[in-house]
């Protein structure tokens, strides 16, 4: 209920595409309307935008015109918002459902979904027509499945690893960098694939007696090989084959081969390093270096027309949750890589090394491999693999809340009294609240916020 009154509060009232709005529901509203156009990503979000305007236009309440008749610009913003704000809902929902698989605490599930709720980012990015959040969304959706196989009673595991390959085909079908979420995927089943291996050859001594169970968190054992690909590989790529037919039987100038390298032409040769003004550093991102400000505006006081206000939305992270989470991802990469070696020296693990290893793997996948990119990249860049950092910390938040030491359950409670008094502060540069210069200045902590 607190994502969604953040999410859908005052939603239509900024009547105005704002930053890369002036692609997405465009080409949304180009969909509807039949209108060529091209664009440098895979068409999955512009369909589901496409799908909040038609829903909306044909509301019996709503006055906006029919779409097929004006531009985007002379319908209601919210009919090309409302989807992104469900969107961002539902992802507080499905990452509490994987925070509760990967370690049932109801606390911990609680805090996952708080944070992600009152972070600065999934706000601003829920309540204007972007594609990031559909992104997030589909690739948590992907991992939830995946440990959901890895937990599942033999009936059902083939249906989860078909919805993971689902759901990891609709992150691809977003932007090609849902690849990361695939790489996250792959990174978990190698190494229990890899940790079986081990256990077999310490107690089988043969590869006819391979055991059923074993290793760090046994795979189900009626699991051949080469399912792994066909799940996470071959089904992925069908879903997003899939997804483009609409785009290329409407748009019969490109095929669908053609399409893909122009996209890969694009972010190869168009976008440089230095083409934008809130360009950032893949390693500035947890430290919430260069956050993007996506409107501003000053005016006049009704009360003193010598005095102005400031309306500004900033892509602006909950400082305390970034810092926090960056040290919380440090710690847990340190306990996970700790259990890690005391599994190949014989010793057992705990019932927190799959919590581990999935926001380990999450978070590096989806953050590393950006430094291999060259091109103009974003704060907003960040977002999949922040989700991952703050379920960390919302896992080290829950231990101290819930330990039997004083001191420890203080350290918690005061930590999630801080996080949440840092949301209510910056929330005004994210809803888009008029401030007076002095506050607004007060709030961006560092020169390069601004």
């Amino acid at each position: 209920m607190l994502a969604a009154l953040l999410r859908f509060w005052n939603l239509g009232e900024l009547q105005q595409l704002v930053f890369d709005e002036v692609y997405f529901p465009k080409y949304a509203h180009n969909y509807l309307t039949g209108t060529y156009f091209f664009d440098s990503h895979p068409p999955l979000s512009k369909y589901l935008i496409a799908a909040g305007i038609w829903l909306h236009n044909n509301l019996a309440w709503t006055a906006d015109p029919p779409f097929h008749l004006v531009e985007i610009e002379q319908l209601s913003a919210a009919s090309w918002r409302w989807m992104n704000a469900a969107t961002g809902t539902l992802l507080c929902l499905v990452s509490a459902r994987l925070a509760w698989l990967l370690y049932p605490s109801r606390l911990f599930s609680l805090l996952c979904a708080l944070f992600i709720a009152i972070d600065g980012t999934f706000i601003v990015d829920s309540r204007f027509g972007m594609n990031n959040i559909y992104l997030t969304l589909f690739g948590t959706c992907a991992l939830l499945f995946l440990v959901k196989a890895l937990r599942t009673p033999q009936t059902s595991l083939h249906t989860m690893l078909t919805l993971c390959g689902v759901f990891l085909g609709f992150t691809y079908s977003v932007k090609w960098n849902g690849l990361g979420v695939s790489l996250a995927a792959w990174m978990i089943i190698s190494l229990f694939l890899v940790s079986q291996l081990a256990y077999f050859r310490a107690h089988a001594g043969g590869a006819n007696n391979t055991p059923s169970t074993g290793g760090i968190f046994p795979l189900p054992d009626k699991l051949n090989i080469w399912h792994y690909p066909l799940y996470l590989v071959i089904l992925p790529l069908a879903i997003y084959s899939l997804l483009w037919i609409p785009h290329v039987t409407m748009y019969e100038q490109h095929g669908f081969i053609e399409m893909q390298r122009q996209i890969f032409g694009y972010h190869a040769n168009t976008v440089k390093e230095t083409t934008h003004p809130y360009c950032s550093t893949w390693y500035s991102w947890p430290l919430l270096i260069r956050p993007i400000g996506y409107f501003f505006h000053s005016d006049k006081t009704s009360a003193n027309e010598a005095e102005h206000v400031f309306t500004d939305i900033h892509l602006l992270g909950n400082p305390l949750l970034f810092w926090l989470s960056a040290l919380a991802m440090l710690g847990l990469t340190l306990l996970w890589l700790r259990q890690l070696l005391a599994y190949y020296q014989g010793r057992a693990v705990n019932d927190a090394f799959l919590l581990q290893t999935v926001l380990v793997a999450g978070f590096f996948a989806n953050w590393l491999p950006w430094a291999m990119v060259s091109r103009c990249v974003f704060q907003y860049h960040y977002m999949p693999a922040s989700l991952f950092a703050f379920t960390a910390l919302a896992w080290f938040v829950s231990r101290l809340i819930t330990s039997t030491h004083r001191r420890q359950r203080l350290s918690g409670f005061v930590t999630l009294l801080a996080i949440f008094c840092a949301f209510l502060y910056w929330l005004p540069i994210q809803l888009g609240l008029s401030l007076h210069p002095e506050n607004f200045y007060d709030r961006m902590w560092l020169s390069s916020w601004i």
